[in-house]
């Protein structure tokens, strides 16, 4: 994953632990990206390993970024999940906000 800069390794938040989060540039402003990360013995099984109350977690975690120090004016938030699994290629799945 290229244009990222890692701010912070499994930061501890007082709702939640973000696995990794980071700084995606884009042209004129940038996103703090929050991203869950689970590895499982395939992929199927890291794919649905991400349970609705740990999302909940992790948007709330989100949203608690605005109020510390991690955020700029002008930043925006998206949260990310990345699947790994043995022998195969993580897959990174975008803003799954927007997913149920």
């Amino acid at each position: 994953m290229t244009g990222y800069q890692i701010l912070a390794r499994r930061l501890r938040t007082p709702v939640a632990e973000i696995d990794i989060l980071a700084r995606h540039r884009f042209v004129d402003r940038a996103c703090l990206v929050v991203f869950e990360v689970k590895y499982r013995r395939n992929l199927d099984d890291a794919l649905e390993a991400l349970h609705s109350k740990q999302k909940q977690r992790l948007m709330r975690a989100g949203l608690w970024l605005q109020s510390s120090g991690y955020m700029k004016e002008g930043d925006s938030v998206r949260w990310d999940y990345v699947a790994f699994a043995r022998r195969r290629w993580p897959r990174h799945i975008r803003n799954i906000a927007m997913f149920g």
